[in-house]
């Protein structure tokens, strides 16, 4: 089973673009743990605050910033939706894309019969891997979620539930689209959990501070 892994040395985050933004969501989640009422209470989160090596003050997130309680009850959403279809199909697999540096598979803690696979850039992926290593049922996969050739890998032979969290905005309207159809022609059954911006909030971009200290452009409207 999935274990964080302790070290004593800080690790030195540097990433830009939608990577980057991963950090904001993080700290978001860290905030939220160290209040007296949480939303999710991810102490994961809190722990990989204390030891990545990065000033978090350029996240623009903040204790009472709207942005951080909007993270949380998000990730709130997505954890009780995968908890509610991982209890009616208790033999999955799990596509966490865009996964950053996400605690879901720890805090579902999921049975013996998913099989999760968290995707994200490979420079996301060196840094996840240093705090939760493959071990099992829990697999890395270093890719663009967009790029076709890494799903191949994925075994099909059981329902999928697909995880998108703050992920599609960031995609162009083609490569969204495609990424969804292939995942549905090559599982037989399963279940796309993402958000979406509507066309205002695409317009809207350059006031998500966020988005805009990260450098990134959003594309994608629903």
């Amino acid at each position: 089973m999935l274990q964080m892994v302790h070290q004593p040395d800080k690790v030195r985050v540097d990433l830009a673009g939608p990577s980057q933004t991963m950090l904001a969501t993080l700290y978001a989640k860290a905030l939220d743990a160290a209040a007296a009422n949480p939303v999710v209470g991810d102490t994961y989160a809190q722990e990989l605050v204390r030891r990545i090596d990065y000033d978090w003050r350029r996240t623009a997130i903040t204790a009472t910033n709207k942005r951080t309680f909007s993270v949380t009850m998000r990730a709130a959403h997505f954890d009780e939706w995968a908890r509610q279809f991982l209890a009616m199909h208790p033999q999955t697999t799990v596509l966490h894309l865009g996964c950053g540096l996400d605690s879901r598979m720890l805090r579902l803690k999921p049975g013996p019969g998913v099989d999760w696979y968290d995707i994200d850039y490979p420079d996301v992926i060196a840094v996840r891997e240093r705090f939760y290593p493959p071990d099992g049922q829990y697999r890395l996969v270093a890719a663009s979620v967009t790029e076709p050739g890494w799903l191949s890998t994925i075994p099909a032979d059981r329902p999928v539930l697909l995880l998108a969290e703050g992920l599609t905005m960031y995609l162009t309207e083609s490569a969204g689209i495609e990424l969804l159809r292939r995942v549905v022609q090559r599982f037989p059954s399963g279940e796309l959990q993402f958000d979406a911006f509507n066309r205002l909030g695409i317009r809207l971009q350059k006031l998500n501070t966020v988005v805009r200290q990260s450098g990134s452009t959003l594309h994608w409207a629903c």
